[in-house]
């Protein structure tokens, strides 16, 4: 089994928003750090992967302002 504990609507969904990040990134340093603060929410935020979808959510209405 290769996921021991991300499953469920909110884990699929937050997959799906990663891997449209990761597709509209031209600059691998800055998708690093997305990463990296995705991770940190992830973490320290009590909501988990809901918060990191928020998060998701966020950086990308920021991309579109660019």
């Amino acid at each position: 089994m290769r996921y021991n504990h991300a499953r469920g609507p909110v884990s699929f969904d937050v997959k799906r928003k990663l891997v449209e990040l990761i597709q509209t990134h031209n600059d691998a340093d800055s998708l690093a750090e997305d990463i990296i603060e995705l991770i940190a929410v992830g973490r320290s935020d009590p909501d988990g992967f809901r918060a990191v979808s928020t998060e998701l959510d966020r950086m990308k209405s920021l991309n579109l302002n660019k």
